[in-house]
């Protein structure tokens, strides 16, 4: 095998739940970025947004937050039912084109990732003992 291919293999088997949750919402941070600079340009003397960078954005933005949304389970309590309250919110409030609801969505996303970052270390000791299932990257 190329070493290169191993060193790789070996890398994405290292990664842990909680390192892809934390790729997604830096996914879902940067669209929103992206889409609130868009809007900003609209707002300039002489500066226009450019649709398609906006629709790449959204786009890039939805796909994160229903991955996110995909991973929780409404039946384990308040919690999980909560993020996907606020995973809708997002998706509703950047279907158009209001620079503050896009702001506001960026706020509630940077939020979430926060809160997530505070319990990542014990959610990667746990997946490493064994008590939350280990990441499946074969697609087994």
């Amino acid at each position: 095998m190329n070493p290169h291919l191993k060193y790789r293999s070996n890398n994405a088997f290292s990664w842990t739940r909680a390192d892809m949750l934390l790729l997604i919402y830096d996914r879902a941070v940067t669209a929103l970025q992206d889409g609130v600079g868009c809007l900003e340009c609209q707002t300039r003397p002489g500066g226009g947004m450019s649709e398609s960078d906006l629709v790449r954005a959204r786009t890039a933005l939805q796909r994160a937050v229903l991955a996110i949304a995909e991973g929780l389970n409404p039946d384990l309590g308040e919690v999980p039912t909560n993020i996907m309250r606020l995973c809708i919110f997002v998706i509703d409030q950047t279907r158009g084109e209001s620079l503050q609801a896009w702001q506001s969505s960026l706020r509630v996303i940077q939020m979430l990732r926060e809160g997530f970052v505070a319990v990542a270390d014990d959610a990667r000791i746990l997946e490493h003992a064994g008590k939350i299932p280990k990441l499946d990257v074969t697609g087994n």
